[in-house]
């Protein structure tokens, strides 16, 4: 972008530039700065209608900006939950982990894959399996810190971000949560679905990368899910 200095006896104020033209605001702004030689009565006139502008400008940038924001959050929120979804998940762990780097503190990811849903969903219908989901998320958000972050990064995938919390703190809070999920399962009705979830953590420090703590979340909770597996099975 490019700058033009308009109004000779405003030599200091400046304006953006689109393609070598005003836009038709500055236009406007351009030739009631260049009537400041009028009486006194004129140049008050012309101060109100400048503020009267300025005030306009002004507005148009706070919904402007209003609507930025609105549309950011949209991008970064799970629809069906509410909870950040995968790209608002990266964004908050980058600027976690940014922090951590800057107070030399750390945090531990949890990952939790959801038992059931898969079967809720054919055994009782799409509208029980969101209904499932938003129980999931709600039991998550309601047992983690006001600093912690929730997010939900798949069909029946759901990261927890603990901020300033180390590896002991992590594995602790993941059994809570594991724990949660398993003594609250869906009411519908006079039917009751349990639930419950494989989870692993992984504790992460300022030196960290986000994909690399949130892979090795997901292989720790692999592990877990295999090792319930074979304890079902014997």
């Amino acid at each position: 972008m490019s700058h033009v200095a308009i109004a000779e006896n405003f030599g200091s104020t400046v304006f953006p530039v689109f393609d070598g033209q005003l836009g038709p605001d500055a236009e406007r702004l351009n030739a009631l700065l260049k009537r400041t030689k009028l009486g006194n009565a004129a140049d008050r006139r012309l101060i109100e209608e400048v503020l009267a502008f300025a005030a306009t400008a002004e507005q148009r940038l706070i919904q402007q900006e209003s609507r930025i924001a609105e549309l950011k959050s949209i991008s970064m929120s799970d629809e069906l939950t509410g909870l950040l979804n995968r790209r608002g998940l990266m964004d908050n762990l980058n600027r976690t982990i940014a922090a951590a780097r800057r107070h030399g503190e750390g945090g531990v990811v949890v990952f939790l894959d959801v038992d059931n849903l898969k079967t809720i969903n054919d055994e009782c219908g799409h509208d029980i399996g969101d209904a499932a989901i938003r129980h999931v998320a709600r039991v998550l958000a309601e047992n983690v810190r006001a600093s912690d972050f929730v997010a939900r990064v798949g069909g029946d995938e759901f990261v927890v971000v603990l901020v300033r919390a180390d590896r002991k703190q992590g594995l602790v809070k993941a059994a809570r949560l594991q724990e949660a999920l398993a003594s609250s399962p869906l009411h519908i009705g006079k039917k009751e679905l349990p639930l419950g979830a494989s989870v692993g953590a992984s504790a992460f420090d300022g030196s960290a990368e986000a994909e690399d703590v949130l892979r090795s979340a997901d292989l720790a909770m692999y592990r877990d899910k295999r090792n319930r597996r074979r304890c079902r099975t014997n």
